[in-house]
């Protein structure tokens, strides 16, 4: 997808509005064995719960999970997110530790992440997939990546620097 492909002027619009009527938003982030939603698993899932109350976000949850991906995790993955396999080889696996990602989730919510849309969420449905037998279905995703690349010229949109 272009950047000239969407608008995120409406999106955020339509957000702002669910927001603002007590929808709580849930900011995720995951680290994973690799890039393939398919083949590789996850490794940790790390979310954040908030919810507009009299003007202030006001985190209503926090959840942070190490997940057993009951294979070897690559050196080089090791190397990016720093989870070795001796991290996470008394953590839940991936059918225990969905129970409660979902649980915080809850059921349609309001989303966020950076480049979520394509790498996060590729995951979790993958997992829900795999182990719940259902789909993983957002009321709304905003995938600041994508509207940081629509709204700040930089030649670089790694978070880092975008932050």
């Amino acid at each position: 997808m272009r950047k000239s492909d969407v608008n995120y002027g409406a999106t955020v619009a339509r957000a702002r509005g669910l927001i603002s009527a007590g929808t709580p938003i849930v900011c995720f982030d995951l680290e994973t064995t690799g890039l393939s939603p398919v083949e590789e698993r996850v490794l940790s899932f790390s979310a954040i719960k908030c919810q507009l109350k009299n003007g202030i976000f006001e985190e209503t949850g926090r959840k942070n999970i190490f997940i057993n991906p009951e294979r070897d995790i690559p050196p080089a993955i090791t190397s990016i997110n720093h989870i070795d396999n001796e991290r996470v080889k008394d953590c839940p696996t991936e059918d225990v530790a969905v129970k409660e990602i979902r649980e915080f989730f809850g059921d349609n919510p309001l989303v966020c992440g950076y480049n979520s849309t394509r790498f996060d969420e590729a995951f979790i449905k993958q997992m829900y997939l795999r182990t719940l037998g259902e789909d993983f279905k957002t009321l709304m995703h905003l995938d600041v990546l994508l509207m940081a690349r629509e709204k700040i010229e930089n030649p670089s949109h790694k978070l880092c620097d975008i932050a």
